[in-house]
């Protein structure tokens, strides 16, 4: 336990301390395998593409497989980031495959992200210089050194993680938060949604027609208790993954109602 505190400290010290190259510090923990820090990376654009996550996959885009996505805040490991290294020499390992996030080594056109067993590049992250952005981070790599900075990106083409050629600062920047403070907000929406839906199964369960089976809503109705009583305690980041995949997985297994009657009206809920 003393050996974890004193480690953790000494990243912190080095954190504050670093500045590499006239780069700014970094207020964001580098961890290893070993001890791992998960951070959420958020995207902070004021289009479609803000409150974006990053997140890692199994599809395809063209020759790589495993590319990157922007997702809605979810409690996924997918989406879940470790960085190591340092702020001039960083990599991003992903904690439901334990990849690193990788760019293709021709430089001559924007590429895709996607994630791999070797990193093909580690990446600078600058702080932004904004008054207005506090807390705000530029991932980019050089190539050649000093030139060419090539950042993280999210495109509108459905979401996809590339990189844009540009001066720093004129892309959307990221916010890095610690899943360990995030999840508990991001689940406690989830909850909010499933009671909405958990209600409208309850009004509309019965054996007539257009009617839930009885006891449609008792599994879901199990993992919002469970969900409840978690966030109330100080619950571990792998209890949070399992309530927030409990109630997915509640919501997927619920039956489909009976044939609807004729006249009988039903509001559309995302959840």
């Amino acid at each position: 336990m003393k050996k974890k505190f004193y480690s953790k400290l000494i990243a912190l010290f080095a954190i504050f301390l670093f500045t590499g190259s006239g780069r700014a510090a970094v207020d964001i923990v580098f961890s290893t395998a070993a001890d791992p820090v998960w951070y959420f990376i958020e995207n902070q654009g004021t289009d479609s593409r803000g409150g974006k996550f990053i997140s890692s996959s199994t599809e395809s885009n063209g020759a790589k497989t495993n590319v990157l996505r922007g997702v809605n805040a979810s409690i996924s490991e997918a989406a879940m980031w470790r960085v190591e290294g340092n702020a001039n020499a960083a990599v991003f390992v992903n904690k439901l495959n334990g990849k690193a996030i990788s760019i293709s080594p021709d430089y001559s056109t924007d590429q895709y992200l996607y994630t791999n067993e070797t990193p093909g590049a580690s990446w600078f992250i600058k702080e932004s210089n904004a008054a207005t952005k506090p807390g705000v981070y530029y991932m980019y790599n050089e190539n050649p050194p000093g030139t060419n900075n090539y950042q993280f990106h999210l495109t509108t083409s459905f979401y996809y993680m590339g990189t844009w050629k540009g001066e720093i600062e004129t892309m959307s920047g990221w916010k890095f938060y610690p899943v360990s403070t995030k999840a508990v907000p991001i689940l406690n929406t989830q909850v909010t949604n499933a009671q909405k839906y958990l209600a409208a199964i309850t009004k509309y369960s019965g054996t007539t027609g257009g009617h839930f089976a009885p006891g449609a809503g008792d599994a879901l109705s199990a993992a919002i208790t469970n969900a409840q009583t978690l966030v109330a305690g100080t619950p571990t980041t792998q209890e949070l993954i399992d309530a927030s995949a409990a109630i997915k997985n509640a919501i997927a297994a619920i039956p489909a109602m009976t044939a609807p009657v004729a006249g009988q009206y039903f509001q559309i809920l995302s959840v």
